[in-house]
Protein backbone atom coordinates (compact mmCIF):
# COMPACT_ATOMS: atom_id res chain seq x y z
CA UNK A 1 0.00 0.00 0.00
CA UNK A 2 2.80 2.44 0.92
CA UNK A 3 4.62 1.69 -2.32
CA UNK A 4 1.53 2.44 -4.39
CA UNK A 5 0.99 5.70 -2.50
CA UNK A 6 4.53 6.76 -3.32
CA UNK A 7 4.30 5.66 -6.96
CA UNK A 8 1.03 7.57 -7.35
CA UNK A 9 2.94 10.71 -6.38
CA UNK A 10 6.24 9.91 -8.10
CA UNK A 11 6.03 13.08 -10.23
CA UNK A 12 6.03 15.15 -7.03
CA UNK A 13 9.26 13.59 -5.79
CA UNK A 14 12.07 16.16 -5.70
CA UNK A 15 14.95 17.28 -3.53
CA UNK A 16 16.71 20.44 -2.46
CA UNK A 17 20.18 21.62 -3.48
CA UNK A 18 21.46 20.52 -0.09
CA UNK A 19 19.67 17.16 -0.41
CA UNK A 20 21.14 16.61 -3.89
CA UNK A 21 24.66 17.20 -2.63
CA UNK A 22 24.07 14.93 0.37
CA UNK A 23 22.80 12.12 -1.89
CA UNK A 24 25.78 12.49 -4.25
CA UNK A 25 28.21 12.34 -1.35
CA UNK A 26 26.51 9.40 0.38
CA UNK A 27 26.23 7.31 -2.79
CA UNK A 28 29.45 8.54 -4.42
CA UNK A 29 27.53 9.62 -7.53
CA UNK A 30 28.86 11.72 -10.38
CA UNK A 31 25.66 12.40 -12.35
CA UNK A 32 23.67 15.49 -13.27
CA UNK A 33 20.09 14.41 -12.57
CA UNK A 34 20.02 12.95 -9.09
CA UNK A 35 16.22 13.07 -8.81
CA UNK A 36 15.74 10.99 -11.98
CA UNK A 37 18.25 8.45 -10.65
CA UNK A 38 16.29 8.18 -7.39
CA UNK A 39 12.90 7.95 -9.12
CA UNK A 40 14.07 5.17 -11.41
CA UNK A 41 15.34 3.16 -8.45
CA UNK A 42 12.06 3.67 -6.55
CA UNK A 43 10.05 2.52 -9.60
CA UNK A 44 12.00 -0.75 -9.69
CA UNK A 45 9.53 -3.66 -9.32
CA UNK A 46 11.63 -5.15 -6.49
CA UNK A 47 11.63 -1.90 -4.50
CA UNK A 48 10.24 -2.32 -0.97
CA UNK A 49 8.55 0.76 0.53
CA UNK A 50 7.32 1.24 4.07
CA UNK A 51 6.20 4.26 6.03
CA UNK A 52 7.46 5.15 9.49
CA UNK A 53 6.45 8.39 11.14
CA UNK A 54 6.46 11.20 8.58
CA UNK A 55 8.77 9.47 6.07
CA UNK A 56 8.73 6.80 3.39
CA UNK A 57 11.71 4.45 3.25
CA UNK A 58 12.39 2.85 -0.13
CA UNK A 59 14.85 -0.08 -0.27
CA UNK A 60 16.02 -1.08 -3.75
CA UNK A 61 19.14 -2.18 -5.63
CA UNK A 62 21.37 -1.78 -2.59
CA UNK A 63 20.12 1.73 -1.73
CA UNK A 64 17.78 3.23 0.87
CA UNK A 65 15.95 6.48 0.05
CA UNK A 66 14.24 8.56 2.75
CA UNK A 67 11.35 10.65 1.39
CA UNK A 68 9.11 13.02 3.31
CA UNK A 69 5.53 11.72 3.01
CA UNK A 70 3.96 15.22 2.94
CA UNK A 71 6.25 17.18 0.61
CA UNK A 72 7.72 14.17 -1.27
CA UNK A 73 11.19 15.64 -0.76
CA UNK A 74 14.05 13.14 -0.93
CA UNK A 75 15.78 13.89 2.35
CA UNK A 76 18.72 11.57 1.98
CA UNK A 77 19.93 8.28 0.50
CA UNK A 78 22.48 5.74 1.66
CA UNK A 79 23.91 2.39 0.73
CA UNK A 80 21.86 -0.44 2.19
CA UNK A 81 24.23 -2.37 4.43
CA UNK A 82 22.69 -5.80 4.93
CA UNK A 83 23.11 -7.21 8.43
CA UNK A 84 24.35 -10.78 8.40
CA UNK A 85 24.94 -13.33 11.11
CA UNK A 86 27.08 -16.35 10.30
CA UNK A 87 27.71 -19.81 11.75
CA UNK A 88 29.90 -22.68 10.58
CA UNK A 89 27.41 -23.71 7.88
CA UNK A 90 24.92 -20.86 7.63
CA UNK A 91 24.32 -17.24 6.71
CA UNK A 92 21.38 -15.51 8.41
CA UNK A 93 20.31 -12.30 6.68
CA UNK A 94 17.38 -10.43 5.16
CA UNK A 95 15.07 -12.03 2.64
CA UNK A 96 15.14 -10.69 -0.93
CA UNK A 97 12.30 -10.52 -3.43
CA UNK A 98 14.30 -12.92 -5.62
CA UNK A 99 13.65 -15.58 -2.94
CA UNK A 100 9.98 -15.91 -3.94
CA UNK A 101 10.41 -19.11 -6.00
CA UNK A 102 12.27 -20.85 -3.17
CA UNK A 103 9.80 -19.66 -0.52
CA UNK A 104 6.83 -20.90 -2.56
CA UNK A 105 8.52 -24.25 -3.23
CA UNK A 106 9.54 -24.89 0.38
CA UNK A 107 6.26 -23.75 1.95
CA UNK A 108 4.11 -25.74 -0.50
CA UNK A 109 5.17 -28.90 1.36
CA UNK A 110 1.95 -30.16 3.06
CA UNK A 111 3.88 -30.86 6.29
CA UNK A 112 3.92 -27.13 7.02
CA UNK A 113 0.13 -26.82 7.01
CA UNK A 114 0.14 -29.31 9.88
CA UNK A 115 2.96 -27.82 11.96
CA UNK A 116 1.97 -24.21 11.14
CA UNK A 117 -1.86 -24.29 10.88
CA UNK A 118 -2.26 -20.84 9.29
CA UNK A 119 0.13 -21.62 6.41
CA UNK A 120 -1.82 -22.20 3.16
CA UNK A 121 -1.11 -25.15 0.87
CA UNK A 122 -0.36 -24.86 -1.98
CA UNK A 123 1.71 -21.78 -1.25
CA UNK A 124 1.55 -19.54 -4.32
CA UNK A 125 4.08 -17.11 -5.76
CA UNK A 126 1.68 -14.28 -4.85
CA UNK A 127 1.62 -15.44 -1.23
CA UNK A 128 5.41 -15.69 -1.25
CA UNK A 129 5.64 -12.10 -2.54
CA UNK A 130 3.28 -10.93 0.21
CA UNK A 131 5.36 -12.72 2.86
CA UNK A 132 8.60 -11.30 1.48
CA UNK A 133 7.26 -7.74 1.39
CA UNK A 134 6.28 -8.07 5.07
CA UNK A 135 9.56 -9.74 6.06
CA UNK A 136 11.81 -7.22 4.27
CA UNK A 137 9.85 -4.28 5.68
CA UNK A 138 10.08 -5.56 9.25
CA UNK A 139 13.76 -6.44 8.91
CA UNK A 140 14.70 -3.05 7.46
CA UNK A 141 12.63 -1.10 9.99
CA UNK A 142 14.05 -3.23 12.83
CA UNK A 143 10.62 -3.76 14.35
CA UNK A 144 11.12 -7.52 14.00
CA UNK A 145 13.89 -9.75 12.65
CA UNK A 146 12.71 -12.35 10.11
CA UNK A 147 16.06 -13.89 9.11
CA UNK A 148 16.47 -15.98 5.98
CA UNK A 149 18.51 -19.13 6.62
CA UNK A 150 21.00 -19.74 3.78
CA UNK A 151 23.71 -22.33 3.27
CA UNK A 152 27.13 -20.70 3.44
CA UNK A 153 28.55 -22.97 0.74
CA UNK A 154 26.19 -21.81 -2.04
CA UNK A 155 23.89 -19.12 -0.54
CA UNK A 156 20.87 -21.42 -1.05
CA UNK A 157 17.75 -20.35 0.89
CA UNK A 158 16.57 -23.23 3.08
CA UNK A 159 14.46 -21.67 5.83
CA UNK A 160 13.40 -18.85 8.11
CA UNK A 161 13.98 -18.00 11.76
CA UNK A 162 11.99 -15.02 12.98
CA UNK A 163 12.39 -12.92 16.11
CA UNK A 164 8.92 -11.45 16.74
CA UNK A 165 9.88 -8.68 19.12
CA UNK A 166 7.83 -7.00 21.84
CA UNK A 167 10.34 -4.34 22.80
CA UNK A 168 8.13 -2.71 25.44
CA UNK A 169 8.02 -6.03 27.29
CA UNK A 170 11.70 -6.71 26.50
CA UNK A 171 10.97 -10.12 24.98
CA UNK A 172 10.55 -11.88 21.65
CA UNK A 173 9.02 -15.09 20.33
CA UNK A 174 10.97 -17.27 17.92
CA UNK A 175 9.14 -18.68 14.91
CA UNK A 176 10.80 -20.85 12.28
CA UNK A 177 10.45 -23.18 9.32
CA UNK A 178 13.01 -25.25 7.43
CA UNK A 179 13.06 -27.06 4.09
CA UNK A 180 12.22 -30.69 4.94
CA UNK A 181 15.27 -31.83 2.97
CA UNK A 182 17.44 -30.37 5.75
CA UNK A 183 15.62 -31.79 8.78
CA UNK A 184 17.64 -33.90 11.19
CA UNK A 185 20.96 -32.20 10.37
CA UNK A 186 21.13 -29.77 13.30
CA UNK A 187 20.49 -26.80 11.01
CA UNK A 188 17.73 -25.18 13.07
CA UNK A 189 19.64 -25.70 16.31
CA UNK A 190 22.70 -24.02 14.76
CA UNK A 191 20.62 -21.09 13.50
CA UNK A 192 18.77 -20.71 16.80
CA UNK A 193 21.98 -20.61 18.86
CA UNK A 194 23.10 -17.62 16.80
CA UNK A 195 19.70 -15.92 17.07
CA UNK A 196 19.63 -16.39 20.84
CA UNK A 197 23.07 -14.76 21.08
CA UNK A 198 21.86 -11.86 18.91
CA UNK A 199 18.67 -11.45 20.97
CA UNK A 200 20.38 -11.47 24.37
CA UNK A 201 23.72 -9.80 23.64
CA UNK A 202 22.87 -7.33 20.86
CA UNK A 203 19.20 -6.52 21.37
CA UNK A 204 19.54 -7.00 25.16
CA UNK A 205 16.17 -8.75 25.40
CA UNK A 206 15.23 -10.31 28.73
CA UNK A 207 13.22 -13.32 27.58
CA UNK A 208 12.63 -15.53 24.54
CA UNK A 209 9.57 -17.69 23.89
CA UNK A 210 9.35 -20.78 21.69
CA UNK A 211 5.93 -22.25 20.90
CA UNK A 212 5.12 -25.55 19.21
CA UNK A 213 2.19 -27.91 18.84
CA UNK A 214 2.50 -31.05 20.96
CA UNK A 215 2.90 -33.44 18.01
CA UNK A 216 5.79 -31.39 16.55
CA UNK A 217 8.46 -33.40 18.34
CA UNK A 218 11.28 -31.88 16.30
CA UNK A 219 10.47 -28.30 17.28
CA UNK A 220 9.89 -29.22 20.93
CA UNK A 221 13.19 -31.13 20.94
CA UNK A 222 15.12 -28.17 19.55
CA UNK A 223 13.67 -25.89 22.24
CA UNK A 224 14.69 -28.24 25.04
CA UNK A 225 18.15 -28.79 23.51
CA UNK A 226 18.66 -25.00 23.50
CA UNK A 227 17.86 -24.77 27.21
CA UNK A 228 14.28 -23.53 27.01
CA UNK A 229 12.02 -24.55 29.88
CA UNK A 230 8.46 -25.77 29.25
CA UNK A 231 6.28 -23.16 30.95
CA UNK A 232 2.77 -23.61 29.59
CA UNK A 233 0.58 -26.31 28.09
CA UNK A 234 -2.66 -25.23 26.45
CA UNK A 235 -5.02 -28.14 25.99
CA UNK A 236 -6.77 -28.66 22.62
CA UNK A 237 -5.51 -25.27 21.45
CA UNK A 238 -5.47 -25.80 17.66
CA UNK A 239 -7.76 -27.73 15.32
CA UNK A 240 -5.49 -29.40 12.76
CA UNK A 241 -6.72 -31.70 9.98
CA UNK A 242 -9.79 -32.79 11.92
CA UNK A 243 -8.11 -33.23 15.31
CA UNK A 244 -7.41 -31.01 18.30
CA UNK A 245 -3.78 -30.43 19.30
CA UNK A 246 -2.23 -29.14 22.51
CA UNK A 247 0.16 -26.21 22.33
CA UNK A 248 3.38 -25.99 24.36
CA UNK A 249 5.16 -22.77 25.26
CA UNK A 250 8.84 -22.76 26.26
CA UNK A 251 10.75 -19.88 27.85
CA UNK A 252 14.40 -18.85 28.11
CA UNK A 253 15.65 -16.02 30.35
CA UNK A 254 18.72 -13.98 29.44
CA UNK A 255 21.44 -15.37 31.74
CA UNK A 256 23.01 -11.89 31.91
CA UNK A 257 19.91 -10.55 33.71
CA UNK A 258 20.69 -11.84 37.18
CA UNK A 259 19.42 -9.02 39.38
CA UNK A 260 16.17 -7.92 37.76
CA UNK A 261 13.30 -6.69 39.89
CA UNK A 262 10.25 -8.96 39.96
CA UNK A 263 6.83 -8.73 41.50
Amino acid sequence: MEKQELLNNINKVHTTALGEQRIKNNLNLNIKNVVSFCKNKIKNKDCIVYKKGKNYYAHTSGYVFTINSFSFTIITARNDKIMELTTDRLILNSFKMEDKQDVARICSNPIFSKNIPNMPVPYTIEQAESFLTMAIEKFNSKTEYPFAIRLKENNQLIGNIHLMCKFKANRAEIGCWLDENYWGKGIMTEAAIKIIDFAFNTLKLHKLIWSALSFNKGSCGVALKLGFIKECEQKEYEFVKGKYADSYSFGLINPNDKNVEKW
